[in-house]
């Protein structure tokens, strides 16, 4: 064999080695993000992708503000939609004055300013997908980067679940998820029982009256709540719907939980009154506690079992549509403090990856296995070198 084919074949034994190093470091690299990147899956079903943890937030909803605030996030937050500005609760209005946040609009997406979202520069905004789905395309034009969750159209306290499971994704805080399940769950199975002598009745929600009595169907957060503690929602309709008093009537509820947000001369004008039901005008602790999709909703069974025992006396009769309802069992006095419950019996958690399962934050590649890779390929290269070299020629 001369030297020119000695050194053919040199240079194929060479290439070949150069060809299984790549391969090799195409596998060990392929399908691995940058470092700090999280993708997640957001309620309207969208993959987004964040190139690190989010420091600058707005947040578009009462029920997502809280959210934050409860997973301790509240310092991150640099604009707020207007009804959260002025939160009592989580101390969100002090913290939102202390520490200057900007009052963006809302909370219906037309009422949202686009220029002063655009003017805080966030990393993320939080939407609900029920009142600003309209401005997902707006979003997508100016490049900033929305994540909507169920917010108001969440149809069960567990969607409430996984919108705090995508929060608590985006910032590493998933423990926090199923300590919130646990609070939630020992509140309802603790009153559940309590709200025995009520469990007879049926309830009919009333949200706002406005070209119509809007009320709380089946299929919502609100009708899943009343579910779980064992009273029935009167109802006939799938979501929220606008009614007319007569198709109130046809429903004959037995009582009718008003939203503070309604008035008592709004109330007084609606015609419920003339029905034969037991009208409760809520206070707002009470209708925040049922309105908003958020961690106010720990606090519901108390809440409304108070409201229940201070409106409608335990006696043998009960106001029921049409007809007395039968109460069965005596409840003892209770105290109605807001906070957490404790329960005597733990109750079984949802399996874990039912919240979130989508979501998940990338390990990334970090510098140092990046120098890894390059110095194996420079000593292969090396090696592969000497072996050329030192091959026949």
């Amino acid at each position: 064999m001369d030297n020119s084919s000695k050194l053919v074949l040199g240079m194929r034994k060479y290439i070949k080695y150069i060809g299984v190093l790549l391969v090799i470091i195409t596998v060990l690299t392929s399908n691995i993000p940058v470092a700090g990147t999280i993708t997640i899956t957001d309620a309207l079903g969208r993959t987004v992708t964040l190139e690190s943890t989010p420091k600058h937030i707005v947040s578009l909803a009462p029920s997502i503000t809280e959210l934050l605030f409860y997973l301790g996030l509240g310092d991150r937050i640099v604009g707020m939609d207007s009804i959260s500005i002025n939160d009592p609760y989580y101390n969100i209005s002090t913290t939102a004055r202390e520490r200057n946040v900007t009052d963006v609009g809302g909370y219906w997406w037309s009422a949202i300013s686009i220029e002063k979202i655009i003017s805080l520069n966030p990393d993320l905004v939080i939407a609900d997908k029920g009142a600003h789905k309209p401005l997902l395309q707006t979003f997508e034009d100016y490049n900033i980067t929305v994540i909507y969750l169920n917010g108001g159209s969440a149809k069960s306290l567990q969607d409430i679940y996984e919108d705090l499971g995508i929060i608590a994704d985006i910032f590493n805080l998933t423990s926090k998820v199923q300590e919130f399940i646990k609070q939630v769950e020992d509140s309802f199975n603790t009153y559940r029982s309590r709200l025995t002598p009520y469990q007879n009745m049926t309830f009919l929600v009333v949200v706002g009256v406005y070209n119509g009595i809007w009320v709380a169907g089946k299929s919502t957060f609100i009708d899943d709540a009343l579910s779980r503690l064992g009273l029935r929602n009167a109802a006939d309709v799938i979501g929220w719907k606008a009614v007319s008093i007569e198709q109130i009537a046809s429903w004959n509820p037995s009582v009718i939980l008003v939203s503070s947000e309604v008035g008592n001369n709004t109330l007084r004008q609606s015609g419920l009154y003339s029905l034969n039901s037991k009208i409760i005008l809520l206070n707002k602790e009470t209708t925040d506690a049922l309105s908003r999709p958020g961690p106010l909703i720990i606090n519901l069974p108390a809440l409304l079992y108070k409201t229940l025992r201070a409106n409608i006396p335990l006696v043998n009769k009960a106001v029921g549509g049409n007809k007395s309802v039968e109460i069965t069992t005596t409840a003892t006095t209770t105290s109605t403090k807001t906070s957490t419950p404790g329960s005597t019996n733990t109750p079984s958690l949802p399996p874990a990856n039912t919240v979130t399962s989508n979501n998940k934050q990338a390990p990334g590649i970090d510098a140092l296995t990046i120098t890894y890779i390059v110095a194996a390929f420079i000593v292969g290269l090396g090696s592969g070198y000497i072996v050329f070299r030192r091959s026949p020629r």
